[in-house]
């Protein structure tokens, strides 16, 4: 990137919790754009904040984190105590988000600038709409049948009895069970505690930084595309466009689809295609989710004089993958004999995205599709830096007997995983 980013044009810091892309034009720079205050006083220090800071989070499901947004906000405090702009690369994300995030440790307050979301009915208390027997739209539909059953069952008095008024009787049933059953299940999916999360980006800024959505043609930037859903998420990508200190910068998240095959230790790894492998669609779906998601960022990004910056993360769910041999393609497992093998061994599948279609002039087999080959000839290119798998995480099992847990040393603290799930990044 030469001096694009992140000397020149921003200092970037990244509190890293996902996959994060850098796409970057030097044909501008940004000046320091901090006016409310050139210093920031901690309980430590003072600390110069001439350079102007742009944190970069990607985060998955954060109301599962003890400390929620404030808590991304201030790890990108702690990574750089002069951070200015906080943009959240949101996935599964129930919720709206806080107007404002106050340190704890300093004086900073970030303000939300802008929360974007992708299209979609998420929220607390239920689940996915219209996917699930949980969700409302099935439940009003049961609602439906049964209210259409229960209305031909109430006999009529004589002189109303007749086929007409049996069918606007049962009609009427039906719409009120409707309800029931809509309302049934959400107060079910509430009990339970369930949500559905949706892809989101929020901005946040402190006090008289001069940022704000740009606009296309008199309407706001932003492009945003649904590519799938499950019982608690809403896949795709969402993007937009901001000015700061009057440039133009893409920030952009995206939830990939999953579908990998042996996700669990105990699952065999099926052949890679064939008749009947329903799950080869799904890998050949993440990786359309991350071609549609780039495409969108170009969008964004035409017609511009002087060029656009763009930061791109997001949980791309990229398993680590086999890239060639017998097992080509399935999931990579690390083996407990040494840490720093087993990190070797996961870094061999780090750049597999999932499968793809042979083009159109091919014949045979779909292929394996990387990071590398879908960024050919752009220019973004992946942060550097990240050494540790981000998925998925938990606490130190290690003195529980039996359990085989891989662990990874990063900035000189281990971090652990969970032995059910493939570490990937």
């Amino acid at each position: 990137l030469k001096c694009c980013l992140p000397e020149c044009i921003l200092d970037m810091s990244m509190y890293r919790q996902g996959q994060i892309f850098l796409w970057a034009t030097c044909s501008f720079t940004i000046s320091a754009v901090r006016i409310s205050s050139a210093a920031r006083t901690t309980a430590r220090r003072v600390t110069d904040c001439s350079k102007s800071t742009i944190c970069v989070v990607s985060s998955n499901a954060p109301r599962l984190h003890t400390s929620g947004l404030s808590g991304l906000a201030e790890g990108c405090l702690s990574d750089n105590n002069c951070t200015q702009v906080v943009a959240l690369a949101l996935q599964d994300y129930a919720g709206q988000p806080s107007n404002k995030l106050t340190s704890k440790h300093t004086d900073a307050v970030f303000h939300l600038i802008r929360y974007e979301v992708l299209h979609g009915i998420t929220g607390h208390g239920h689940l996915c709409y219209s996917y699930w027997a949980g969700g409302a739209w099935v439940g009003a539909a049961i609602g439906v049948l049964a209210g259409g059953w229960l209305g031909g069952k109430v006999p009529l008095p004589e002189a109303y009895s007749s086929e007409g008024a049996s069918a606007i009787l049962r009609v009427f049933a039906a719409v009120a069970m409707a309800g029931v059953g809509s309302v049934a299940a959400h107060f079910v999916s509430s009990m339970l505690g369930m949500s559905c999360g949706g892809v989101a980006v929020a901005v946040y800024a402190l006090k008289d930084t001069p940022i704000k959505l740009d606009t296309i043609n008199g309407s706001d930037a932003v492009f945003g595309i649904n590519t799938g859903i499950t019982a608690t998420t809403i896949k795709g990508t969402l993007a937009a466009r901001f000015k700061l200190a009057g440039h133009p910068i893409v920030i952009a998240s995206t939830h990939g689809t999953e579908g990998v095959r042996g996700k669990t230790s105990s699952e065999p790894c099926a052949v890679p295609y064939g008749n009947g492998a329903g799950w080869l669609e799904k890998e050949k779906q993440r990786v359309e989710d991350f071609r549609q998601g780039r495409q969108l960022i170009q969008k964004l990004r035409k017609g511009v004089s002087g060029g656009v910056a763009a930061l791109w993360a997001g949980d791309f769910n990229g398993p680590s993958m086999s890239p060639d041999g017998n097992s080509k393609g399935c999931t990579i497992w690390p083996r407990h004999n040494d840490p720093e093998e087993d990190l070797a061994l996961l870094k061999q599948g780090r750049n597999v995205l999932g499968w793809a279609s042979p083009g159109s002039w091919q014949h045979g087999p779909p292929n394996l599709a990387t990071f590398d080959d879908e960024m050919f000839g752009t220019d973004m290119t992946e942060a550097a830096g990240l050494r540790c798998p981000t998925y998925k995480k938990d606490v130190d099992r290690q003195a529980t007997p039996g359990v085989g847990q891989f662990k990874c040393k990063e900035d000189g603290n281990w971090l652990y995983y969970k032995s059910s799930h493939p570490p990937s990044w």
